[in-house]
């Protein structure tokens, strides 16, 4: 393990070094049902979806108590993560069964509140749910405030986040049915959307699969 240690952040500067390299291409079309994204061509997406299968493998392979757990048999996991940076932040969600690479994506906010940040995740993540027709999934969260507002376990509702929380996530009744389980997870065990959001936060948009 100490040796991925090693490797891991030298992977994901290679990936950002790809990224960077491909950053201001644009493509507006799909490929196959494939590809979404406004700053990529096809081939340049080609390039990357190793890299987030890669990471992927790397969050199921860790030794730490905290580390990414496969869902039961038929249940697909959604791991969700916002993040901030240069007043946007940007919401990122990985899909996987036990254990393989289903779908990813990221989308940028013009905004800079980390909370925003991670309740607009979650909602992208249902969304992708409800899109890939996911009949029973569990979604993790790395924000503990985000998940106890989501379950009800507080009756404090930031302002900034009222309007996701309340409206926009809870009249998602057909896709709620269909969540086992929303729950809060260590910062370790979310590594990939977490590592998802550094790669792609300097992008506006970006889809692997099918767009929700």
């Amino acid at each position: 393990m100490a040796i991925l240690s090693r490797w891991f952040p030298r992977f994901l500067s290679r990936g950002l070094l790809i990224l960077e390299h491909l950053e201001g291409k644009e493509q507006s079309s799909t490929e196959g049902g494939i590809i979404r994204s406004a700053n990529f061509d096809a081939h340049s997406l080609a390039l990357a979806k190793p890299i987030l299968k890669q990471i992927c493998n790397y969050s199921r392979l860790q030794t730490s108590s905290h580390r990414w757990s496969p869902p039961p048999l038929l249940v697909e996991k959604v791991n969700v993560n916002g993040a901030i940076g240069n007043y946007a932040s940007a919401s990122d969600v990985v899909a996987r069964d036990e254990g393989n690479f289903l779908d990813c994506g990221s989308e940028i906010l013009h905004q800079s509140n980390a909370i925003v940040a991670e309740a607009f995740a979650f909602l992208t993540g249902i969304h992708l749910a409800l899109k890939a027709h996911f009949q029973s999934c569990i979604v993790e969260e790395d924000s503990l405030n985000v998940v106890q507002n989501l379950k009800g376990q507080t009756h404090f509702v930031p302002w900034c986040i009222c309007s996701i929380i309340r409206h926009q996530i809870k009249s998602c009744e057909i896709l709620l049915s269909r969540i086992l389980l929303c729950s809060y997870v260590p910062r370790e065990a979310n590594n990939a959307a977490h590592s998802l959001a550094k790669i792609f936060q300097p992008f506006s948009y970006f889809w692997l699969g099918s767009t929700p």
